[in-house]
């Protein structure tokens, strides 16, 4: 079977315009065949017993299927499928079948489960894609069997990534890969019939990625009789239009507030939509002023109430309709109190006006207008808060408003007006009136001086007591703003005098406090430092007592200074840095709100101690012997005092020595058998510093065939780089003797003659050595020194 992707559209049928690649299949209406004509025939995408597989696939691949002329009623084309049952192996029924996937003849018994239909995955032919989720088949049936008790069977399966076969119960793993089924029995009685099947999902799977479909002459495997025969023609996978919006749950939302985007699916793709709503659940949809006809629609609507929307989907001949969504739409209200009419002179307070909101606005600002209705402005100094004093300097009729918002919603309140007149006595006033903090030498807040009349003169002032005496700056200050600096540190008052109508008026003062401000490190020279070890203590040098402070650091010239791991606040540091390098620190004190930073102190940390203990080879001793000599060393830093300690793990806390052990160098020594670790802690410019360990095991003691040379009436010594075995007293014929250095190497092998004195010269260094003699099962070992 060769599998040949040709696709038909059947007129008569009315179906959703989706993709035919994977929710149809090839050769719907049976029209492409195979070697058509031959008894190898089949119809495209369909295969049948000509190309069987299974043991016994030699035995049934007689024909049992052919095209046919005999096509359903008003068919537009030319031919159906006919498929018939045959007596095969001395009597048995072999039904005629058809299927998508392979035929499996695996048994001679009918029932038997190596007979089944299957989706073979890895082989084109033998395998229909399929990605669809139908409502229901549609098929052409016309079916002649042996009597009317008989029934052929049609069975669709829509199963996931797996080699799905029918019957399932040939494959215990079969059932979990189910997404869909469509199955159904009949017996036409010899006419054509049109067979709808509706698809059940109930089934485990949910990714669609194949259908097996299997058509037989009968439903029971070997039922019915020879010569029973089926007929189909056009079949057709059935979709009705499916419109969704998501998200689907309940909005709230306020007047012209953006609500959440809805977002349209369909399971075709659509001529023509339209967003619409309704105040009504469920009936009277209308379209929006502008049309919505988008992919998605972002719910917005000027007037509270409760909206119902859906989306109106036409696949070209059908108009579906999804499912609502309810939108709440809550007004967005703001009003101010009092509402009553202000009358106030130039630069009087009126009364505070307070705005009240519902729901909460995310943020507001009062405005004004010098007109009824608007365009309304900001103030210049923008006002934010919940209510605003009304406060002006220029005669006029002020209409006041607050405008609050919520996300990109916005309320405008009632209108307030405030008329304001001329002032029957001149005056002046600061602005801003409130207090401020600069440094030496840095400017501060602009002061305006407001007059309510022009005046004929100006001249700002200062004292440094509250209340006077004010007097002048050099060089004189008289414009209408002035900016404070001042080059001494204190706390300054100033005022601003004006002429007016011949008198001179005193505006309100304002204080401004000045600092001196800055903070320096001592001492500041250059630092050489070793790893772990600290430096000489920092200081910082405040102007005044600092509000708050912190150290820095960077490694790199011109980085970001950075916190120390504990951030250090104090007014003094101890530098301890753990890594070599480069280090650059400084101190930032915060006066007053004033964050300044200090001189910067430079420091070259180098590599520090490493304490080692050599040889750090793992070392087999037996009980209560000695193990080889262990030395700590320091390199080029003198160790001022160190402890030998042990533990029986590589971690968790080492232990002293009954008796301390505190000189350079420690031989091992246990009494009992076991794994100990030894290290050295030495303490080194004043700093403790731990080794590296070395690993003893401790074995048994072994008291058969080792002998303690004390006992024994031979010698070995050694003279001018020789080694002397006197064995002049013993009869140890081939025995040997071996020579080891502390750390456990063999340097010497050599036999001895019994009876004799052995001399055995070598070029070793001077200094210790281990030797072991072996005589038979006896083993004797001690210690001498070369010289």
């Amino acid at each position: 079977m060769i599998k040949k992707y040709l696709y038909f559209i059947i007129p008569f049928l009315i179906i959703a315009n989706i993709s035919f690649a994977q929710t149809q299949i090839v050769n719907l209406g049976f029209e492409q065949w195979d070697n058509a004509g031959s008894s190898d025939q089949e119809p495209v995408g369909w295969s049948s017993f000509r190309t069987a597989g299974g043991s016994y696939a030699g035995f049934v691949n007689n024909q049992k299927i052919e095209r046919s002329t005999d096509k359903r009623p008003g068919s537009s084309g030319t031919y159906s499928t006919r498929i018939w049952a045959t007596s095969a192996f001395g009597g048995v029924i072999a039904n005629g079948t058809m299927t998508t996937g392979q035929i499996q003849a695996g048994g001679t018994s009918a029932s038997s489960s190596a007979n089944h239909n299957k989706t073979i995955r890895s082989n084109a032919s033998f395998n229909q894609p399929f990605t669809g989720y139908p409502d229901s088949l549609v098929i052409w049936a016309k079916s002649n069997l042996s009597n009317s008790s008989e029934q052929a069977r049609i069975a669709a399966t829509i199963h996931d990534n797996y080699d799905y076969r029918d019957p399932e119960t040939s494959d215990a793993n079969a059932p979990a890969h189910v997404v869909g089924k469509a199955n159904y029995n009949f017996n036409t009685g010899g006419s054509w019939q049109r067979i709808s099947i509706p698809f059940d999902y109930n089934y485990p799977a949910t990714n669609a990625l194949y259908i097996l479909i299997t058509i037989t002459t009968n439903k029971t495997p070997g039922g019915g009789a020879a010569n029973d025969e089926v007929f189909v023609d056009d079949l057709q996978f059935i979709y009705n239009p499916v419109v969704t919006v998501s998200p689907s749950a309940n909005q709230t939302i306020v007047e012209n507030q953006a609500g959440t985007t809805l977002n349209v699916s369909e399971n075709f793709t659509p001529t023509a939509r339209e967003w619409k709503y309704s105040t009504t659940s469920g009936s009277g949809y209308t379209s929006f002023s502008t049309p919505q006809t988008g992919a998605s629609y972002t719910p917005l609507f000027a007037n509270a109430g409760i909206y119902y929307v859906v989306c109106e989907s036409n696949n070209g001949s059908t108009i579906t309709r999804s499912n609502q969504v309810k939108i709440t739409v809550n007004p967005f209200t703001n009003n101010i109190a009092p509402t009553a009419t202000q009358t106030v002179f130039q630069n009087q307070a009126g009364i505070a006006l307070t705005v009240s909101e519902s729901p909460s606005a995310t943020s507001r600002e009062w405005k004004y207008s010098t007109t009824q209705g608007g365009p309304y402005q900001s103030f210049a100094t923008a006002e934010t808060g919940m209510s605003y004093t009304p406060l002006f300097f220029a005669i006029d009729t002020y209409y006041i408003v607050c405008e609050s918002k919520i996300g990109t919603a916005t309320t405008v309140s009632n209108e307030v007006q405030i008329n304001v007149l001329q002032s029957s006595t001149p005056s002046i006033s600061i602005t801003p009136s409130g207090s401020q903090t600069i440094e030496v030498n840095n400017d501060g807040a602009m002061l305006t001086a407001n007059e309510t009349i022009t005046p004929t003169a100006r001249e700002w002032k200062y004292s440094t007591t509250q209340g006077g005496a004010y007097q002048s700056f050099s060089p004189t200050e008289n414009g209408s703003n002035y900016t404070p600096n001042f080059s001494t540190a204190g706390t300054y008052y100033i005022i601003c005098e004006s002429t007016m109508s011949g008198t001179v008026y005193t505006s309100n003062e304002v204080e401004i406090t000045v600092m001196d401000i800055g903070v320096t490190i001592t001492p500041d020279s250059t630092q050489h430092l070793i790893e772990y070890i600290p430096g000489d203590t920092l200081f910082a040098i405040e102007s005044q007592p600092a509000d708050s402070r912190e150290w820095k650091f960077n490694r790199q010239l011109g980085a970001p200074f950075q916190s120390f791991a504990t951030p250090q606040t104090d007014t003094y540091l101890v530098p301890t840095f753990e890594d070599a390098g480069w280090y650059y620190v400084i101190c930032e004190s915060t006066f007053n709100g004033i964050t300044k930073t200090s001189n910067m102190v430079i420091f070259i940390v180098e590599n520090g101690p490493e304490l080692k203990i050599t040889p750090f080879a793992a070392q087999t001793i037996e009980q209560e012997e000695n193990g080889n000599t262990l030395t700590a060393n320091a390199g080029t830093f003198t160790i001022e005092s160190l402890e030998w300690k042990y533990n029986t793990t590589a971690t968790g806390t080492f232990n002293s020595f009954s008796t301390p052990e505190t000189n350079n160098t420690y031989t091992p020594l246990f009494a009992d058998t076991g794994v100990y670790y030894i290290q050295c802690e030495a303490i080194i410019m004043g700093t403790t510093f731990t080794s590296n360990q070395v690993k003893v095991t401790v074995t048994e003691k072994n008291s058969v065939g080792i002998i303690d040379m004390r006992n024994t009436d031979f010698k070995v010594y050694a003279t001018d780089n020789n080694i002397i075995v006197d064995l002049s007293r013993k009869d140890f014929s081939n025995s040997t003797f071996e020579l080891y250095n502390l750390q456990g190497q063999k340097i010497i092998t050599q036999q001895l003659a019994g009876n004799s004195i052995n001399s055995i010269k070598t070029n070793n260094n001077l200094g210790y050595y281990f030797y072991s003699i072996t005589h038979k099962q006896d083993f004797y070992r001690g210690k001498l020194f070369l010289k």
